[in-house]
């Protein structure tokens, strides 16, 4: 487990990944990271509480933090989150129930070869290998989404270089071009 994401998820350097050999394999037994030795839990990246849930005292804490990616925080206590709240990365969730240790899922809607379903909602996820994000060699990013808008004569784009010469100018006032609405700077 790389130091960086270990000091960045308990707050310490001196957890230990129980199960890293098994995840490390073709094909682990299972899916979920067991982290011992944490006690604080902190947010790895930002995005949005889609599911908080209890089972025997212990709590999970899943966040969507891709448009079809999500992270579950499994066996806290002393949550500090809403349902469908911002989770902003860094943030302090919980923490991590003593008996247990923290476990970390990392889920897909791509299935891939994983036979651990998760549903969230209407939503079914698929458990992956978590251990390219321990390692720091995987972050998801969420998809920026396309807004569509109507765009009035009136109103003024600026264009770049390379969109001036897909649209072409049209006519010039003062040094600025103008195409049907759009201003080039």
């Amino acid at each position: 487990m790389n130091v960086d994401v270990m000091k960045a998820l308990t707050g310490t350097t001196t957890c230990k990944l129980n199960n890293e050999d098994d995840l490390k394999k073709a094909n682990p037994k299972t899916y979920t990271a067991t982290i011992s030795g944490a006690k604080k839990v902190y947010n790895l990246f930002p995005g949005t509480v889609l599911f908080l849930g209890y089972y025997k005292k212990m709590g999970t804490v899943t966040i969507a933090v891709s448009n079809h990616e999500i992270i579950r925080y499994c066996n806290l206590e002393n949550i500090q989150y809403w349902s469908n709240s911002s989770a902003l990365k860094g943030q302090y969730i919980g923490t991590a129930y003593a008996r247990t240790g923290l476990q970390f899922e990392y889920c897909t809607q791509w299935k891939g070869d994983s036979i651990y379903p998760v549903r969230i909602e209407n939503k079914i996820y698929f458990k992956q290998n978590p251990l390219d994000i321990l390692n720091g060699s995987y972050v998801p990013t969420n998809e920026v989404s396309i807004k569509y808008a109507n765009l009035r004569p009136e109103d003024k784009v600026a264009m770049t270089a390379n969109q001036l010469l897909e649209w072409g100018p049209t006519s010039i006032d003062n040094s600025t071009t103008y195409i049907e609405g759009a201003q080039i700077i």
